[in-house]
């Protein structure tokens, strides 16, 4: 709002009405020129546009408010006599039946005049204003602004200490009211020109940097414009693009069908997205993810093509390692033991006679306790390098984990040309290998089966395979022997087995050794992963590789499950109370445990019988048992996540590696298979993988454990990338509780 205020002086030897008609065209020049300069700085406006016109006005009161939605007005500038009567004043516009119109009548600017008189009726505000102004008229102007959500604005002009305004003033406040608008107006422009400007700067400049490549093309597909990751990633020059077609990047490998489908679902639907090969400029065929909208014009026709796409080369290669070690053994890069199974079942498929030979290196825990296990991996690795020299080149070798092989020989003639291969890889085996400083001689119990005297599936064929490998065991090792036609071998075994584990059960034969798992930005123990192990009377102390899958099948692992908990559940409290008092514990879950209805149960009593928190016990599983809880084990997974114990994944990037079951599972923690880890400072891939494990599990908000660390290099590694905890033989070997200092 913009008032004035004017006590009738006059100018020396010049008429009242002539002096002021004067004053009114110096004011209005002046304020013209100043308008034309002005800003988007509105509250400076007011004010220099008061300062502008009341020198010319001596004894006026002049000021300018603005109205908001609520009808409230707030005093921007106030000048001459009483300006600080009015300055930061608010007021209510008035009501309609106190004003009166009079003047210009238009929507821009409609004028209002209030008597002293009828402003009796106004609210105390109102009334003490006229009073203290001494003012006997008001002429305001209210000005709508072009701009939506601005507000509105009202300049006017008090009659102070006089009966009325003399029109001149009111003919000055029109027009000062009009300049004023059309300079907001000016000024909003200005800012929206302002405003567009930026944003086409900030355009220009994502369009130069994004790390995308983006193409733009012509009506005619003629390329109009290409960012720098586009020459960066094609490798060609900005100018060999600029006005060829996409064609120039075809790889070659699409038919014509790929890109009329491509160019329908533009036509249709106005965008196209997905996987396709191009060729850089060198020649290199590469894939890249590429999305395509067509940019239509005022007619609706497409004008333009905008093309984005990403490099998918690094992404396709870590998909490729991921898809190799789902059906390879990273130590060996033989096939593995579903690789193995669909390799009989290929062969069964096609017919013919084959046998099936398990291998297991004797005694090799003892080449690990003497000489560590990375030496360990040394020598398998050159087993698994004779073993391929000696055998045909049809033949599939697989390792089936710790120092177990497996042999298919296909379309076999009889059994003496599986009795002589067995021969010779017991000769192979038996030339010296070198550990150390040392020369170490293996032998091995192998177990044979043939089709279809001992079966005609994959499953069949192992187990009988398996069944004559431990009798070659049982006899001392260092020989073959064949499956036999009855299964009272395999039977014999079983209850045996199971006999033995209900022994050790029952006798405390079993053990928990730890492994500490440590915050890598810490150093500090976190946490103990519990390891079970069999003290066998006569044999010594061995591993679960050599009785947890016998103690799955037979229904064992249930109750030695049962015992793993309570011990391990007991043994993390003992050392909270000795002053670990945030470790926890984790322990192996297997598929059997989770089909247990009772499982959760289970968990509880084990945490309240040795008083521990729920969420210092974490229960691991492998992917596969993960991807089997999908179907039945969920909602047990769900009451265990609900009482406070922390689910973690074993072994991640070696099974299915699907994000699927990573969305749907209630987990906290993803476990680093330890041969990423072992190659991540010496392998691209590797370090690929473990990159791509911590982001993935960074983004999902999950923490992650790095298995198998062995190096103060890979420590250093795992902590620049983000890794939260590591375990490994860096920090020390598993061990029993009574060994750990803490």
């Amino acid at each position: 709002m913009a008032a004035i205020g004017n006590k009738g002086t006059t100018s020396a030897g010049v008429g009242p009405e002539l002096a002021l008609n004067a004053a009114a065209l110096g004011a209005l020049l002046d304020l013209n020129e100043l308008l034309h300069e002005a800003s988007g700085d509105h509250a400076a406006m007011f004010e220099r546009v008061c300062n502008r016109i009341a020198p010319h006005h001596p004894g006026s009161l002049f000021f300018i408010a603005e109205t908001s939605a609520e009808g409230e007005l707030s005093v921007r500038s106030a000048e001459g006599m009483g300006a600080a009567v009015l300055q930061g004043l608010t007021l209510h516009w008035p009501d309609d039946g106190v004003l009166e119109a009079f003047g210009v009548r238009a929507a821009a600017c409609a004028m209002w005049r209030i008597t002293r008189v009828a402003g009796s009726t106004l609210d105390a505000a109102w009334r003490d204003l006229f009073a203290a102004l001494d003012a006997g008229e008001l002429a305001m102007v209210r000005i709508a602004q072009d701009q939506p959500g601005q507000p509105g604005m009202v300049f006017g002009v008090f009659a102070v200490m006089r009966a009325e305004l003399p029109a001149e003033e009111v003919n000055l406040l029109q027009h000062v009211a009009r300049a004023l608008r059309k300079s907001l107006a000016l000024a909003g422009e200005r800012q929206a020109l302002r405003q567009e400007n930026q944003r086409l700067r900030l355009s220009a400049s994502v369009f130069e940097h994004a790390m995308e490549g983006v193409i733009i093309a012509d009506a005619a597909q003629r390329i109009v414009a290409v960012n720098k990751a586009v020459t960066r990633l094609t490798g060609y020059d900005e100018s060999e693009l600029i006005g060829a077609t996409p064609r120039l990047l075809s790889s070659g490998l699409h038919d014509a069908d790929f890109y009329r489908g491509m160019w329908s679902a533009l036509s249709e639907k106005g965008h196209w997205k997905g996987e396709i090969w191009n060729r850089r400029k060198n020649g290199e065929v590469y894939p890249e993810l590429l999305s395509i909208s067509a940019i239509h014009d005022e007619s609706g026709e497409a004008g333009h093509y905008l093309g984005i796409f990403i490099d998918l080369t690094l992404q396709k290669e870590a998909e490729q390692r991921l898809s190799h070690l789902a059906l390879h053994d990273p130590l060996t890069g033989l096939p593995n033991r579903e690789s193995f199974r669909a390799r009989i079942d290929r062969a069964l498929r096609r017919g013919g006679r084959h046998a099936v030979l398990l291998l297991d290196i004797d005694r090799f825990k003892n080449v690990n306790d003497t000489f560590g296990h990375p030496e360990g991996d040394l020598l398998l690795k050159a087993a698994t390098l004779r073993l391929l020299a000696a055998l045909r080149p049809q033949d599939v070798l697989a390792r089936l984990g710790g120092d177990e092989f497996a042999l298919l020989m296909e379309d076999v003639t009889d059994r003496d040309e599986v009795v002589e291969t067995a021969r010779v890889l017991h000769q192979t085996l038996a030339a010296p290998f070198r550990a150390g400083n040392l020369e170490v001689g293996m032998t091995a119990s192998i177990g044979v089966s043939l089709t279809p005297d001992d079966g005609t599936d994959a499953s069949a064929l192992l187990r009988h395979a398996d069944a004559a490998m431990y009798e070659a065991k049982r006899a001392g090792g260092a020989r073959s022997e064949f499956s036999v036609p009855a299964i009272g071998v395999e039977v014999r075994r079983k209850l045996e087995i199971e006999s033995e584990l209900r022994r050790a059960i029952e006798r405390d034969e079993l053990r928990l050794h730890y492994q500490a798992q440590v915050d890598l930005a810490s150093g500090r123990i976190v946490g103990m992963e519990a390891l079970l192990r069999w003290m066998k009377p006569g044999v010594g102390l061995i591993g679960p590789a050599h009785f947890i899958e016998l103690a799955e099948v037979t229904g064992l692992i249930v109750p030695i499950g049962e015992w793993v908990l309570n011990e391990a559940c007991r043994q993390c409290k003992a050392w909270q109370e000795a002053g670990q008092a945030d470790l926890q514990v984790a322990v192996n879950l297997s598929a059997r445990q989770l089909r247990d209805e009772g499982l959760a149960d289970k968990v509880e009593a084990a945490l309240r019988g040795a008083g521990l928190d729920p969420s210092c016990l974490e229960l691991e599983l492998t992917e596969s048992v993960a991807v089997d809880s999908m179907e039945g084990g969920l909602v047990t997974l769900h009451r265990l996540r609900g009482m406070g114990v922390k689910l973690a994944v074993d072994d991640f990037g070696t099974g299915f590696s699907s994000l699927h079951y990573l969305k749907r599972l209630p987990i906290d923690r993803l476990k680093i298979e330890q041969s990423f880890v072992r190659g991540a400072t010496s392998d691209r891939h590797d370090a690929a993988i473990v990159n791509a494990i911590v982001t993935l599990a960074l983004t999902l908000g999950l923490e992650v454990v790095a298995e198998g660390v062995a190096t103060e290099e890979q420590i250093a590694y795992l902590r620049r990338i983000g890794c939260h905890q590591a375990q490994g033989y860096y920090y020390g070997r598993p061990a029993p509780a009574e060994a750990i200092l803490l």
